[in-house]
C-alpha cells in the first residue's frame, strides 16, 4: 500500500475479517453502531480498543490509524 493509506483503504490479507463472508460483515456494522450509541459509555470505550487492537492486527500502522481519528476529532470539536 502507499504512504497514505489508511484504516478506509483495502489492505489485501488472510485475516479472520477477510475471510469472513460479506453478508455478515454488513450485518455487524449497523449492529455495532447501534450499540456504541444505545449502551453506556465505557462499551464504546471498550470497542474504541478492541478496534485499535483488530487494526493492529490487520497490520495497519499507528500512523494510518490517527489518520483516520482526524476526521472524528473535527466531529467531536463541532459537537
Amino acid at each position: 500500500m502507499g504512504v497514505n493509506s489508511t484504516a478506509f483503504s483495502y489492505k489485501p490479507g488472510s485475516s479472520f475479517l477477510h475471510r469472513c463472508p460479506a453478508w455478515i460483515k454488513l450485518l455487524l456494522i449497523p449492529a455495532i453502531s447501534f450499540a456504541v450509541f444505545k449502551l453506556p459509555p465505557l462499551f464504546s470505550f471498550a470497542t474504541f480498543f478492541i478496534q485499535m487492537i483488530l487494526a493492529f492486527v490487520l497490520r495497519f500502522t499507528i500512523g494510518e490509524q490517527l489518520r483516520d481519528l482526524r476526521a472524528v476529532l473535527y466531529y467531536a470539536f463541532l459537537l
